[in-house]
């Protein structure tokens, strides 16, 4: 993280960025990937072709890496399309977008995981309230901006199509289990217990078994839910665009309020606590939010070397011993008093 913004909770990041019709030779200074599955991008030689192309800064006017800019059709909706081009800023702050065909299009930029907030041009927080950039032949737009925060306290919303866990039919007039304890590891067991066996085919049903998810552990002297089969490290990867969907979406999904009731999903299956991207929530501190794990918000854990240890790598979930034996409402529509 830049000097500047490691200090101050509302340091910004401006964020500028011009469209173009005519198609123009590839930036040398421009780190570029490829639309992600299911783009529709035009080939980038097309007549009617676009570009996209800015700069990421910080407030002191200096370049910003590694910040990912996606560009959506003006129409769509978060989490429900899949981008239509994306690029990562280089180490000059600059990105382009090209092989656009002509039309609508918000920009989004991603500071994760130098910033926790991902944020669409022209400031605003909400899809509706991005502007929307509108590529003619021959064209130039500028004046588009977005300013990036620094929010500690929450996992980004899903930005591809990313679907969520089914409920059963049993819990749909069913209270909210109570909140429960933290319930630490004492003992040995190194078998994956029957909750965290469900909670990671729930998993499996939702996102596919391809990404693979750790369950029991051989016990060690430490203290550890896998070590007596109530945990699971679920292997999505950040900084991967449509992996880091998947978690957020999970997550967001088991921690959100429903009906008044903050973490209602994670309750319902004896979810005692995650950690994701550098950060923690627990069920037993809810009031707090998602909390800084460890020292994995200084700059020196931000490495991709600390994925690992700063769970930016994993999601790993720990289970209540209730949720672990299945006896939440989830499995069985009798919620915990």
């Amino acid at each position: 993280m830049p000097q500047q913004l490691r200090l101050s909770a509302i340091s910004l990041i401006g964020f500028s960025a011009v469209a173009l019709v005519a198609p123009l030779a590839p930036a040398a200074s421009a780190a570029m990937t490829p639309a992600p599955s299911g783009a529709a991008a035009a080939p980038s030689g097309a007549p009617d072709a676009g570009l996209v192309r800015g700069k990421v800064e910080s407030t002191a006017g200096k370049p910003i890496s590694g910040v990912r800019v996606t560009a959506y059709v003006g129409g769509s909706r978060p989490g429900r399309s899949a981008p239509v081009g994306t690029a990562i800023t280089s180490q000059s702050g600059k990105y382009r977008i090209s092989g656009l065909p002509r039309g609508g299009y918000r920009i989004l930029a991603d500071g994760y995981p130098k910033l926790r907030e991902a944020r669409w041009q022209g400031g605003g927080a909400k899809w509706k309230s991005g502007q929307k950039t509108k590529l003619r032949n021959g064209q130039k737009k500028g004046g588009l901006s977005v300013r990036l925060g620094r929010l500690a306290g929450s996992v980004p919303s899903h930005v591809v199509p990313t679907p969520k866990p089914k409920k059963p039919a049993l819990i749909a007039n069913t209270a909210v289990d109570a909140i429960q304890p933290y319930q630490g590891q004492t003992r040995c067991w190194e078998q994956a217990q029957p909750g965290t066996v469900g909670l990671r085919d729930l998993i499996f049903a939702t996102y596919g078994d391809e990404i693979p998810a750790g369950l029991n552990r051989a016990c060690l002297s430490d203290v550890s839910e896998h070590y007596d089969g109530r945990a699971i490290d679920w292997m999505v990867n950040s900084r991967d665009f449509v992996q880091a969907s998947q978690g957020d979406r999970l997550v967001n999904w088991l921690t959100a309020t429903r009906k008044g009731e903050p973490g209602a999903m994670a309750r319902r299956l004896g979810v005692m606590y995650i950690v994701w991207r550098g950060h923690s929530w627990g069920q037993y501190r809810m009031a707090e939010g998602w909390r800084p794990y460890r020292d994995c918000q200084t700059k020196s854990y931000r490495g991709a070397e600390h994925d690992n240890i700063c769970h930016r790598n994993h999601i790993h979930i720990s289970l209540n011993k209730a949720g672990a034996k299945k006896l939440t409402s989830w499995w069985s529509g009798q919620p915990l008093p």
